[in-house]
């Protein structure tokens, strides 16, 4: 009934650097984990967790199943919480939320059990209603086939579990079904659906990561079983094999909203990691404070505001848990992992001054450093250092501290209290009941707002950007990572960012859009972020969209605007010679309102599209002029060439063609009528300037960009 799918053998024992850091004083946790469940806890590491009463209740692991394999029946591969994969068998015409009972092969006393999500279902014909909601949708005239073809291919790939990089028509998709009048239910199970993209596509990443990594078996095992926690937004067993998952698929091709997804999630498996410790801690050791230190802690983990005599707790509590991360057991162990205390002291912050002039001078301060770390995505990607600095400066933690923090492998936490065990514990509460532990979807239901632990989160996210800053050469080696300081420093800055937003207050009373607005206000605004930052931009794009998404009422500007996304480049286009010309010469766009992806003005490019602009289905525009400002004349730059529209008359010319022209004698430019409509049809788009030095920086332009190798 199931059959185990074969890792690859690395050929190299993987060493990381960072566990032999000159000068550490602290031993790396010797945490070994047997594919059994469970395991005990390190005694005096961090004190009993509470024991498991369902310690022969088998694991549930939401699933989403292709179509076709819940219709006809099939095989599903799975990977469990020991980091085994196995093949599960999945009967035909399965139902939603149906439950398949599996045993593991590791001889594991614990059973699994498969909960099944799908698209599938004989009765109501999900696919035939969501292609009547494509089809219906008030389209863009001269795209609408284009558009619907495209959104019909992404609903087929994400119900058959086929991964789907098409961000843009995904997002569209999203929107149309969940502003439709669509049953609630059909709009859950689609969601389910869309989620799982990013987790298909993190998985796969992550496989073919190990394939090419240096890592031994049983250390893929780990960073297996390591992600299967995450996905179902639980605790891990050891921060070190989280730090090179983060690694791999911050490092991997996916596209920015992926890497969000994953972030969002592993920062909160960090940070219910970190909760789970410190509370442990404060129970075990507080003895007459044990109250008032929890009550307090709650406070700081939810980022709200301390009074006075909180704040006093608040002093002790900090001296207490710094005893605590000193404090080593017989074993060398400190008796509050480096990585709970750590994520405690970057939360602390934004409730340490209750002065708002001091405060406002941290949020300044942050900002400065996340600016910094955004400024090396310009920079060329040796400089290592530079990048492990930056990193190093979103966090507000001693160089100690952030050392032991890097070196530190297993939390102390047993498998046993990763799962079943945590339904049962009080501090997993503040989560939402995300997690599959008490009752979620984890990663498959979506990103959800946290009703309190949101300064934790945003802790836990920045301490992951700081340690993967620490990473190098040799690091990404071992993972089978290619990865330049470029791309770290890149995602980095957004992360930091958007994970953040509570810790030191940017951003906060607000949501949706607005919170969005402020985020990009603090980053120095989307219009200024080109060039090698763009990739911020790209991610700060997408979610604007994510907020308004969230509108359950169709908005018309809202959709067409989405649509007309579809119709720029991606950030995939980076690094492409049009893209970086436009972006180093931009001031000779300064004939009218322009905008390079993703800073395309999508009102006034809707517009375009809408009266004027015809792009081709596999063609994107990279950047758009508005010259009138009115919206009725313009210059779209194009992969395939320009597009422009002066006194009503629309044209367009390959560069190839453009370069030809440019390039003629007069005499020869004469010689048949077509040759000379071409010509006339160039002065109209080399007149759109007519002051003397733009119109020169113009002409100037359209002639590089026609002899660029496109």
């Amino acid at each position: 009934m199931m059959q185990d799918s074969q890792q690859n053998q690395a050929s190299l024992v993987f060493l990381n650097r960072r566990r032999f850091l000159a000068g550490i004083g602290l031993i790396s946790l010797s945490w070994q984990m047997s594919p059994a469940f469970p395991l005990a806890i390190a005694e005096g590491e961090t004190g009993n967790l509470p024991s498991s009463n369902l310690k022969n209740t088998p694991d549930v692991y939401p699933v989403f199943v292709p179509y076709k394999i819940a219709k006809m029946g099939g095989t599903q591969e799975l990977i469990l919480r020991s980091g085994e994969i196995i093949s599960i068998f999945i009967p035909k015409q399965v139902a939603e939320n149906q439950r398949i009972r599996f045993s593991s092969l590791d001889n594991s006393q614990h059973d699994g059990k498969l909960e099944v999500h799908t698209l599938y279902d004989p009765d109501s014909e999900i696919h035939n209603k969501i292609f009547q909601e494509i089809e219906k949708a008030k389209w863009i005239k001269h795209q609408k086939n284009s558009s619907i073809n495209r959104l019909r291919k992404v609903y087929k790939n994400i119900r058959d579990c086929q991964y789907c990089d098409d961000t843009a028509a995904l997002e569209l998709l999203d929107y149309v079904v969940q502003s439709s009048k669509l049953s609630e239910e059909i709009k859950a199970r689609y969601k389910i659906a869309s989620e799982n993209n990013s987790i298909v596509g993190i998985e796969q990443s992550l496989r073919k990561a190990l394939e090419q990594s240096e890592l031994n078996r049983e250390e893929q095992r780990e960073l297996l079983k390591t992600f299967a926690f995450v996905r179902a937004s639980e605790p891990v067993s050891n921060w070190d094999d989280l730090t090179d998952l983060d690694t791999i698929i911050f490092g991997s091709t996916l596209p920015m909203s992926v890497k969000q997804n994953y972030a969002q999630a592993s920062a909160t498996s960090r940070a219910y990691t970190a909760d789970l410790l410190i509370v442990n801690y404060i129970n075990q050791f507080a003895d007459t404070q044990n109250a008032s230190y929890l009550e307090v802690y709650q406070k700081i983990r939810n980022g709200e505001d301390l009074s006075d005599s909180d704040q006093a707790v608040a002093n002790q509590l900090d001296k207490f848990l710094e005893k605590g991360n000193k404090t080593v057991n017989s074993k060398r162990q400190p008796l509050l992992a480096a990585n709970a205390y750590a994520i405690y002291v970057i939360a602390r912050e934004k409730t340490r001054e209750k002065n708002d002039k001091l405060r406002t001078e941290k949020s300044k301060e942050w900002q400065e450093s996340i600016a910094a770390l955004i400024n090396l995505t310009d920079q060329v990607t040796d400089k290592m250092e530079d990048s492990k600095r930056a990193g190093a400066a979103i966090v507000p933690l001693s160089t100690r501290l952030l050392s032991a923090v890097g070196v530190e492998a297993g939390t102390g936490i047993a498998i046993s209290n990763l799962s079943g065990a945590a339904a049962t514990n009080a501090t997993l509460a503040w989560l939402g009941g995300g997690s599959v532990a008490t009752g979620g979807l984890g990663m498959l239901g979506g990103l959800t707002v946290v009703t309190g632990g949101a300064a934790l989160i945003g802790a836990a996210g920045l301490l992951s950007v700081a340690l993967v800053a620490q990473m190098d050469a040799e690091d990404y080696q071992n993972l089978g990572v290619a990865m330049g300081t470029g791309v770290i420093a890149g995602l980095g800055a957004t992360y930091a960012a958007l994970t953040a937003l509570t810790v030191f207050g940017v951003g906060e009373g607000l949501a949706g859009a607005a919170a969005i607005s402020t985020l990009m206000a603090a980053l120095g605004g989307v219009s200024v972020m080109t060039g090698g930052t763009a990739l911020v931009a790209f991610a700060v794009g997408l979610l604007v969209w994510d907020a308004l998404k969230a509108n359950k009422k169709r908005d018309g500007s809202i959709l067409k605007q989405l649509e007309a996304r579809l119709y720029t480049v991606d950030e995939y286009f980076l690094g492409h010679p049009l893209y970086e010309y436009l972006v180093a010469n931009e001031d000779k766009l300064k004939v009218g309102d322009y905008g390079i992806a993703p800073n395309v003005d999508l009102e006034k490019f809707s517009y375009a599209l809408r009266n004027w602009l015809t792009i081709k289905p596999q063609d994107r525009v990279v950047a758009y002029i508005d010259t009138k400002g009115n919206d009725h004349e313009g210059v779209a730059f194009s992969r395939s060439g320009i597009s422009w529209r002066k006194n009503d008359q629309m044209n367009f010319i390959k560069y190839q063609e453009l370069a030809n022209l440019l390039d003629s004698s007069l005499s020869s430019s004469m010689e048949s009528s077509q040759t000379l409509n071409k010509m006339s049809h160039l002065l109209e788009l080399l007149s759109i300037e007519s002051e003397p030095t733009r119109h020169h920086d113009w002409v100037q332009l359209l002639r590089d960009v026609s002899h660029l190798e496109i």
